[in-house]
């Protein structure tokens, strides 16, 4: 399994590798590529880098699209980690949770009581993209890694290597900003990548007619938990339809760009603490 990192993070990773504690919470922004850091930690320790980690029999990874985990998902993982395990290897078994801040409460505390005494061959793997939503109990049971992004020439280099185009990669590093995770996921087309399904919608929104944009009010409006996500794809695409037009020295389209940049910035600003979300919407559609 292959993966590119911040210099300094692989060799905290090497490091934590070569003598694993029993609980590691890896913290980033969503799109950082915490999920394949954990998944490259565990495959290191679990599979001696055969790639069979998805079948390992003693690899768990809990991962809620709905975006909540809950305290009965910690019950089927406790008795997970309650089975034997053979082997005299120091960490036998893995547990990945991924974004761990999606945990209810109640399945915090009950994960709290398994990191409180866990199994001595078990390590557990976090992630997390807003750490202030765990608990600080939780925090406290937990080595913590933030992740740095990789310079944009390593990026650029390890995406080359992988057969991409020059053209292609210079659009996936503007377009995620450097995120290696969201880089990876627009590369690949994955479309199971939150923020990848967000840009592709404000791809099609602005390719719509002003018409079109705002019969998606209504609909765009019964979706408040997505829009942070929605806003983030458009500032994403401005940044580098800016960057292009910059290079490229097209003032009017550089105008164009850095005008509706910026009032983005202002609907990000006016959104979590304005009730009308409808018509911050219809002034967002008619003006980017």
């Amino acid at each position: 399994m292959e993966i590119v990192l911040n210099p300094i993070i692989e060799k905290n990773i090497a490091e934590f590798i070569r003598n694993p504690g029993h609980a590691l919470l890896l913290s980033g922004s969503l799109g950082s590529g915490k999920a394949a850091l954990a998944k490259y930690i565990a495959s290191k320790i679990l599979t001696k880098s055969t790639g069979k980690l998805d079948v390992h029999p003693y690899f768990m990874h809990l991962n809620n699209e709905k975006g909540t985990i809950s305290i009965n998902e910690i019950r089927r993982l406790n008795a997970f980690t309650n089975l034997k395990t053979p082997g005299n290897e120091l960490i036998r078994r893995i547990v990945l949770i991924e974004e761990a801040q999606n945990m209810t409460i109640e399945a915090q505390n009950a994960l709290l009581k398994i990191l409180e005494e866990p199994p001595a061959d078990t390590l557990f793997l976090l992630s997390s993209s807003d750490d202030k939503k765990l608990l600080p109990t939780v925090l406290s049971r937990v080595q913590q890694l933030t992740l740095n992004p990789p310079s944009d020439n390593q990026l650029t280099k390890y995406f080359l290597k992988k057969g991409y185009s020059e053209k292609q990669t210079k659009y996936a590093l503007s377009l995620s900003n450097g995120l290696p995770g969201l880089m990876t996921a627009i590369l690949e087309s994955d479309d199971k990548h939150d923020l990848t399904l967000q840009i592709e919608e404000a791809k099609k929104l602005l390719s719509l007619t002003m018409f079109e944009r705002l019969t998606m009010v209504n609909d765009l409006a019964k979706r408040k938990e997505e829009l942070p996500n929605l806003l983030l794809a458009f500032r994403r695409i401005c940044r580098a339809k800016l960057i292009g037009a910059a290079e490229t020295g097209q003032d009017s389209e550089l105008k164009k760009w850095h005008s509706k940049l910026s009032y983005i910035l202002q609907i990000e600003m006016l959104l979590p603490n304005n009730p009308q979300t409808k018509l911050l919407l219809t002034n967002l559609l008619l003006n980017i």
